[in-house]
């Protein structure tokens, strides 16, 4: 369903009964893996199979969704009914045409990287294990108006997060006056 095979294309093969086969999806540029329907439910573009009589895959494949919304997003995130050192900072997060994305949280003066991926509903939960403190659970949501929304918490508290997409840097210069200057002061 939608554009792209499974690999390897076993269509048409003599396969062993019982015997168990790894197959992977891979879409065609300007989509996404879905999920796998058949014989076997997939949530992921990689399964493993066991081959049985008669064993139909569909692979299922939709637009995808994440090529406008790549980029560079940094923001805050701070609990408004009691904002604090300890719950309260700042995220930079990087988001790749996958959905996949790298970032780092800074709270108290600590920087905790992470990555991650956003699901077809564009959210994303994440933990962010801490030496010695409670780990800190992350919820996202690509608003796809150049927004990350969530919420940063560590069960004593529960943050807002707002993160725009950067307008300029890597491949979107974003002016033609980049560069180095000088500047004078009286």
């Amino acid at each position: 369903n939608g554009p792209g095979p499974w690999s390897p294309n076993l269509t048409g093969d003599m396969r062993e009964v019982g015997q168990s086969y790894t197959l992977t999806a891979h879409p065609q540029d300007g989509n996404i893996f879905n999920s796998g329907s058949g014989g076997v439910t997939a949530h992921t573009p990689t399964i493993r199979v066991r081959m049985q009589q008669g064993l139909t895959l569909q692979a299922n494949f939709s637009p995808n969704q994440f090529l406008p919304l790549t980029g560079t997003y940094r923001g805050l995130f701070y609990n408004a009914g009691a904002p604090a050192n300890g719950n309260a900072g700042s995220v930079i997060i990087t988001l790749t045409r996958s959905g996949a994305y790298s970032g780092r949280l800074v709270l108290m003066g600590v920087t905790y990287p992470f990555t991650g991926e956003f699901n077809a509903n564009l959210q994303s939960q994440k933990t962010i294990r801490r030496e010695g403190l409670s780990p800190l659970q992350v919820n996202l949501q690509l608003q796809g108006n150049d927004l990350i929304q969530g919420t940063v918490s560590d069960g004593s508290f529960v943050s807002s997060l707002s993160a725009y997409r950067s307008a300029s840097g890597g491949s979107n210069r974003g002016t033609n006056f980049t560069g180095r200057y000088t500047v004078v002061l009286p």
